[in-house]
């Protein structure tokens, strides 16, 4: 009998290793430097987005069937607002996100490491997609998830084609005659100035199509009025178009050199604030305008 024991038990491990051997377990580093563990199941994940990059980039990769919920901010594709909202990109209403039982929940880094600590105290696993300023940050987070919902193949082809495009834009940048100094305007006046300093990806685009980005000297998305006027930019960009007339109308602004010349432009909103195949619409919507720029002084 004792020997009959130890066998079953020796039968009960091996049947445990081989069966924990088929529950594969994939491991993915956040931009917090966490390993997050996310493993493989037959069910249907169900996903919320906490930022819209990643939203995007579900339905890019045809994964938005995957998506049962979404942030206050993620509002395209169009399909993506009839999404129920868990609350915003920095703290979600972490009850509702309980009661929708999801198997993952991915975000941008404006997520608080709060919200990720009680979320895991829930066993429900938070991936944290890096929206800094290198696209190789990018290129990352689309692999990341193409692993995730099974869509490598998408995910291989959406970096192919993005590289490919990329490339193009810069080397024809490098190549243009004009460089106009670039200010990207996200606020002004009583609101205060910020712009997009020289690590954010914002800066990155504008450098990638061949503008200069002014506000260069600074980090983050804080500026001051002095900086501006003494970097007096060739053209500002703006992602509202209702900013244009209150900044002409301004008694201070509307002496820059960009205001006086009437060198304000219009990016399609979403384009440019947050990493997306949509960067690629920005960037060739950025070089127009930047071509455009006959009377640089």
């Amino acid at each position: 009998m004792k020997k009959i024991g130890i066998l079953l038990i020796i039968i009960c491990i091996f049947i445990s290793c081989n069966t924990k051997k088929n529950q594969h377990t994939n491991f993915y580093t956040d931009s917090y430097g966490r390993k997050i563990e996310i493993p493989d199941s037959t069910k249907m994940p169900r996903i919320i987005s906490a930022a819209p990059s990643m939203t995007e980039l579900f339905f890019q990769l045809d994964g938005g069937q995957f998506l049962i919920a979404r942030s206050d901010y993620c509002d395209y594709p169009p399909e993506a607002k009839n999404l129920p909202s868990v609350g915003t990109i920095i703290e979600p209403n972490i009850e509702y996100v309980l009661a929708l039982r999801p198997t993952l929940v991915v975000a941008s880094d404006h997520f608080t490491k709060e919200s990720v600590n009680k979320l895991e105290q829930f066993n429900i696993p938070v991936y944290i997609g890096k929206q800094g300023e290198n696209l190789e940050d990018f290129y990352n987070i689309i692999n990341d998830i193409g692993h995730i919902i099974k869509k490598e193949e998408k995910a291989e082809e959406l970096i192919t084609k993005m590289k490919t495009q990329i490339r193009e834009i810069s080397e024809r940048a490098q190549s243009a005659d004009i460089h106009p100094k670039v200010y990207y305007m996200i606020s002004f006046g009583e609101s205060g100035d910020y712009t997009a300093g020289k690590n954010t990806f914002i800066a990155n685009l504008i450098r990638i199509a061949g503008g200069i980005n002014i506000s260069d000297d600074a980090n983050g998305w804080a500026y001051s009025r002095e900086k501006l006027f003494a970097g007096n930019p060739d053209l500002i960009l703006i992602s509202h178009k209702e900013m244009e007339e209150p900044l002409k109308k301004d008694y201070t602004y509307s002496k820059l050199r960009a205001v006086q010349d009437n060198k304000i432009y219009t990016v399609t909103a979403g384009t440019m604030e947050r990493p997306s195949l949509r960067n690629i619409d920005a960037l060739l919507e950025l070089e127009t305008i930047f071509a455009n720029k006959k009377s640089i002084r």
